[in-house]
This record gives C-alpha cells, structure tokens and sequence, in this order.
C-alpha cells in the first residue's frame, strides 16, 4: 500500500492493533512495516528500566492491506502541541542549546533509510545506537528517550523541543486552565484508576487573586487557618443564602467547586512571607514587643575596635572519636569564641574538650594575645 508511508499515522480500530500508530520503517523490499504505538496521554518520558525499543510492533503489511480495505485502517492527520513547532530563533539560551545537541544526537534517526538498515538487520537500533553514543558520547538511556519522543510526536526535529513549559518549579506558578489538567498529585482513588464522587477543580489565576485579596481584607490578629478559610471560601464562592429566624447561613457551593483547604493554604503560603505570616497573627504591639528581629547594639562607651572584646564559649553538637581506633569516643569539643564588641567580627577561637570554665577561658585569651593589646 503505497499510501502506509514513513512517519505518517495510522488509526486501527480492530482488537489486537488498536489504537494509533506511527510508521517508522516501510521499506518496498520487505513484507513488513514497523510501526510505533501512540499513546494517549502524554507517556513520552520512559523509565529507565524500560527498554524503549519495546513500543516497536512489526505488522505484515498484508494485514495492513485486509484492514485498510475494510475501513478498519485509516491513515490520518495528528497535530502535535504548537509548543513543539517553535522556531530555533524564539527560544531561549538553555531551551536552544538543548534542542541543538538532542538534533545532533538523533541526526541519523531522521533519515528513513537509515532507520530501515537498522530495523531489518538482525541488531535492530543498536548499531544507530551506539554510534550516537560514540559521537556525541551521551548515555543509551538519553537516545532511547530521544527516540521515543520522535516515535510519539514525529520524525523532525521539531519533536525534540523540551518542555519546560510543562514542569514546576519553586516559585513557578502553573494556573488551572478549563479542561486542562489539575497540577499537584492524584488522589489515592485516582491512583488505583477509580473515580471521585466530587472532583476537585483546580485553582485559575483568577481564584488565586480573588483568595488574597480575601485574605488581607481579614483584620490582624487573624483566626485560626480553619476560620480563615470558612470566611474566605464565604466571601468569595458562596453566592446563596438562607434566611432563618436566628440568621442567614450560607448556602456552599458543591464539593470540589472550590479551593480545598490545601489549596488556599498553599496560596497564602507562596503569596506572603512567613514574616508577614508572623505579624498577621498577633497584634502589632505584642509583635514589636516580643517577636520583632533585634536591632540593639552595645556600641555606648567603646572608642572604636579594639576597645573591648566579648568571649563566649557552647558545647559542640559533635562527638569526636580517637585517631588511634575509631570505637573510642574522645568527648564533644569546648567552641570559645572571641568578638570584639565595636565591630561584632570574630577576633579569637579557641576548642578545646575541658568543660566551661573562667579556667579554660583565661587559656583561649592567652591563644589570642595580639588580640587584647590594647584593652
């Protein structure tokens, strides 16, 4: 069938072929096709205990022939992300160094004929494999994945972009877009391919400005996260009321309509800091005095450095063990340290394994005798 082509796609709807598949080798002289499985969702990234080679199928092209006569095949059209068509010129620095080395890699992987050689010689990809490896002396793990990425998405080198866009990060916000899919873990009942009763929805860039805003509109000292939630899931979802002789209760929307408690603390955690966080919970007078960062100093009655200097000594969190047999534990070292008090630096250090003492203090000043010439 001259229509079953390299790197066109093939939907199969028959029981043992079904799904879609790409055609990677049709070479005129053999009577079969290789063909490489497409997957739904987005699998292109393999484990490394899987050998990528294994979503490789060899079909007679006789039966390929029977199921396009019976319009069980059809050979169709598969757009791909517009992320992957991007041009070498839009990317960034890192995105276009990475795009240029995977082209290098996988050159001889675009070539039809090359891919046929391997495929119907008795080593399959191993030889294109290994030549990659000794070229550009990268690891058989890296082609494999390469490979697979050009089996899901298609021979050109477009399907080589990486997808950064796809990945968090610390401090990378990625918004819940409708009919997209929720970031952040499954639950345990999705894991094990079950349903939830009420789905949980993800939070949009709207829902987390909306949240904020919420939340600073709360006065300081602020409640308890619980009561903090109930109000902020009260001002900003609830749209329905009952009025009862004793009051109004509101009416909540259903489950998983809005932010779990998860979310909106997640929302305030990476929208505040945690001194902010820290103000917010007690009044501005017990902050200041109890909680507030110190910034005294004892500069009163010193000329300059060199005045007037500070020892102090700590047990270290540390025991140490002989150098002639490592069973025997010596002690936790003595730490003295010497500061001058105009300056704050660190002018004397002295470790030592007899306990605190003015004794062994009066040892550490006399380690340091340049120090104290002028006091």
């Amino acid at each position: 069938m001259s229509l079953i082509i390299f790197n066109s796609v093939l939907k199969i709807d028959n029981v043992e072929h079904k799904g879609f598949w790409r055609v990677v080798a049709s070479s005129s002289e053999s009577e079969v096709v290789f063909l490489a499985g497409i997957p739904e969702k987005n699998e292109s990234e393999p484990k490394k205990s899987i050998h990528s080679q294994s979503i490789l199928k060899p079909v007679p092209r006789e039966i390929l022939l029977d199921l396009h006569s019976t319009g069980i095949l059809k050979i169709i059209e598969l757009e791909v992300d517009p992320q992957l068509r991007r041009q070498p010129e839009d990317l960034d620095e890192k995105s276009k160094k990475i795009y240029q080395q995977r082209v290098k890699v996988m050159t001889d992987f675009f070539k039809h004929d090359k891919l046929c050689d391997a495929l119907y010689s008795s080593r399959g990809l191993g030889e294109l494999v290994s030549n990659a490896i000794k070229l550009h002396k990268c690891s058989r793990v890296y082609v494999y994945k390469l490979f697979k990425l050009l089996c899901v998405h298609g021979f050109e080198a477009g399907s080589l972009h990486d997808r950064y866009d796809m990945s968090g990060a610390p401090g990378v916000k990625r918004p819940f877009t409708e009919g997209g899919n929720k970031v952040g873990p499954k639950t345990n009942i999705v894991k094990v391919g079950g349903t939830e009763d009420f789905p949980q929805s993800g939070v949009t860039a709207e829902d987390r400005v909306k949240i904020i805003a919420a939340y600073d509109r709360i006065p300081n000292p602020k409640p308890s996260f619980q009561e903090m939630y109930d109000q902020i899931i009260e001002k900003v979802y609830v749209n329905k009321y009952i009025q009862k002789i004793d009051g109004r209760v509101a009416v909540m929307p259903p489950q998983g309509s809005f932010p779990n408690q998860r979310q909106v603390r997640y929302i305030i955690e990476s929208c505040t800091s945690e001194l902010d966080r820290l103000i917010a919970k007690t009044t501005a007078g017990h902050f200041t005095r109890n909680s507030r960062g110190l910034s005294g100093h004892a500069w009163e009655g010193i000329a300059g450095p060199g005045h007037r200097y500070a020892i102090d000594s700590t047990i270290g969190d540390i025991y140490l063990r002989s150098s002639i047999n490592r069973a025997w534990i010596i002690g936790r070292p003595i730490v003295y340290i010497v500061v001058d008090v105009w300056s704050t630096a660190v002018v004397g250090f002295h470790v030592c394994l007899n306990g605190p003492s003015w004794e062994t203090a009066k040892v550490a000043l006399f380690c340091n005798p340049p120090i104290f010439s002028h006091s």
